[in-house]
């Protein structure tokens, strides 16, 4: 729940607009206070400062001095967001918000309606649900909807008419089975603005793709255009090939920080938006869209697994249990001895304590083609630990390492080829929070002197850095070429 208030039209006097006085309120919201009760929604204002006519505001106890209300002789302007279906209980729902109990499910449409689902659904078949709401009852076994073998799940919305899906307390989401075709659209509206006109909800897991591991009858998902809210994990793959699925041009995002839909538990902290577990071959992101995530402690999660992004962004992630601390992009960890593939392609990293972080058994590629960045990153932008095992990376054409303590750090020991090359570093305005040996380094590249410096090719190419302490740094590498750009001809260029 967000509540504002701001003065309307304040001047000074010499008639110049002040916006100082803008506020964020407080707000109160009572757990026992769901849906009735005294002062059950609390808005504290702050003092009426410098505006309307003279006179005394009783209210504030203090005096208006000069100023200029607004059109219609207001000075105070409050504005509360927040989901009504939170103050009812589902018995409520029915009479009061109209809702229609559905003990079972629909033969084959679920069109311009507004449903409490009563029971779990499966899908065997053909089911389409567009431009409808979806409430999932309270019930000791979480609801949930199958799409067995078989079975196709459509769900669409459009800008006149968006669809919902969210629970009375936490539901347990759409589970696609080997076989099952899930399709998700919320509608694209042009090439500048995303739709997002499904929204789904208060789910232990939003979506989740469980495969069988043999490559045949993959649940095949196809995600655009969503908005992932307060979910404890929006997508999960897991124990499959999952190339023929996709998700493009969502936002995934956790108001607030928490869930307060257990009344067992009323603060429910979400850590990570996608779970990727044993998956390969899932793109995440494309179209002229980005991806967001945001408000959580990961953004994707991987475990033996593969990444492969394209556009998405990664902004003020957080740890809500350490706050103020701040989150991860990306994290994935394989100690598999088959490597996994990390391509990250056009994405944006801001706000965050690290932006990738790999452990274990990982080829990696970085290539943010000069366009997207990493910035305000108060730990490392990119932190590659590839342990024992004989990986190849590149990483190149980041536009910009901007204010970001460490910008590349890679160790392991054994270490193939290496590539950093025409990436773009300033630290210009960076302020210094740590204070342990490479805090302040744009690049960083480590082997363990127990390694006798193996043979490894690490070159480090036309990069640009600017006022970091240390522009490049390498331990017990046996081979480490500083060279220009061949193409270009442009040096490692280091300004302090």
């Amino acid at each position: 729940m967000k509540f504002a208030a701001y003065h309307l039209d304040y001047t000074d006097e010499n008639g110049t607009l002040d916006i100082g006085f803008y506020a964020i309120t407080k707000a109160n919201l009572n757990s026992v206070e769901r849906k009735s009760g005294f002062r059950a929604i609390q808005l504290d204002l702050p003092p009426l400062k410098f505006a309307g006519t003279v006179g005394t505001a009783s209210n504030y106890g203090v005096t208006l001095q000069l100023g200029t209300p607004g059109a219609n002789g207001e000075f105070i302007s409050a504005a509360v967001n927040f989901d009504i279906r939170d103050f009812y209980d589902c018995e409520d729902v029915e009479d009061i918000l109209n809702y229609t109990p559905t003990p079972s499910m629909p033969t084959s449409l679920v069109s311009d309606e507004k449903l409490l689902v009563e029971s779990s659904w499966v899908v065997t078949s053909s089911l389409t649900i567009e431009n409808s709401d979806l409430l999932f009852k309270s019930l000791s076994t979480p609801i949930h909807i199958t799409v067995a073998n078989g079975g196709t799940l459509t769900i669409t919305g459009n800008q006149t008419d968006s669809t919902y899906l969210g629970g009375c307390k936490m539901w347990d989401g759409i589970k696609v089975e080997p076989g099952g075709i899930l399709i998700i659209d919320g509608m694209w509206v042009s090439t500048a603005t995303a739709g997002k006109f499904v929204k789904i909800e208060d789910a232990i897991t939003a979506v989740s793709g469980i495969g069988n591991g043999t490559a045949t009858d993959v649940p095949q998902i196809y995600l655009s255009n969503i908005a992932f809210n307060k979910n404890i994990v929006a997508l999960h793959f897991e124990n499959d090939n999952f190339s023929s699925s996709s998700v493009f041009r969502s936002l995934f995002k956790c108001d607030g920080g928490f869930i307060s839909k257990d009344a067992s538990n009323p603060i429910i902290i979400p850590e990570k938006h996608i779970y990727l577990e044993a998956a390969t071959n899932l793109t995440i992101g494309g179209g002229s869209q980005a991806c967001i995530f945001q408000d959580v402690l990961v953004g994707i999660d991987a475990f033996k697994s593969d990444v492969i992004t394209y556009l998405c962004e990664f902004n003020n992630l957080m740890d809500i249990s350490n706050f103020p601390a701040k989150g991860y992009g990306i994290v994935a960890t394989n100690v598999d001895p088959t490597a996994r593939v990390m391509n990250v392609f056009r994405a944006r990293f801001n706000k965050l304590h690290q932006g990738i972080s790999t452990t274990g058994n990982y080829n990696i590629n970085i290539d943010n083609d000069n366009i997207d960045y990493f910035r305000d990153v108060d730990d490392i932008a990119i932190s590659l630990n590839c342990m024992n095992y004989n990986n190849d990376i590149d990483i190149r054409e980041n536009k910009n390492f901007l204010k970001c303590n460490i910008g590349i750090k890679i160790s392991g020991s054994n270490l193939n080829d290496v590539t950093i090359s025409d990436n773009t570093f300033n630290n210009t305005g960076f302020v210094e929070t740590q204070t342990n040996s490479f805090h302040n380094t744009a690049i960083t590249v480590q082997m363990p002197i127990t390694t006798a410096r193996l043979s490894t090719n690490v070159e480090i190419i036309g990069n640009s850095i600017t006022d970091y302490r240390i522009g490049i740094h390498g331990s017990n590498i046996q081979r480490m070429n500083i060279i220009p750009n061949a193409t270009s001809n442009l040096p490692n260029e280091i300004i302090f």
